[in-house]
């Protein structure tokens, strides 16, 4: 397990639409913030990454912290960047409500 292999996951997330539907399709079949967590950790461990829930939900709220900051100060990441000119919507992994840890 790896703090490492989240943010790859993460990466590979936001990159890769058909992997962002099935985690969406995962998370419309659980109820609680505990059980989401679960369902994308298996979810990441059937595509090869290997982590914990805990590591899930630091890595998240890291990165929802960090888009927070960003946002105060106007400024965009790549990702945001690529979804206002027309690439994919960041929404997953930047914009998870707070309840999901």
């Amino acid at each position: 397990m790896s703090y490492q292999a989240v943010q790859l996951f993460l990466q590979e997330l936001d990159a890769n639409s058909a992997l962002q539907e099935e985690a969406m399709q995962v998370l419309e079949t659980t109820t609680s913030p505990e059980q989401q967590a679960a369902a994308i950790t298996e979810l990441a461990a059937s595509k090869g990454y290997e982590f914990s829930k805990e590591e899930l939900k630091t890595a998240v709220k890291n990165r929802q912290r960090d888009w927070k900051e960003r946002k105060a100060k106007g400024e965009l990441s790549e990702n945001e960047l690529d979804s206002v000119s027309g690439g994919h919507s960041p929404e997953f992994s930047n914009n998870c409500d707070d309840d999901f840890y």
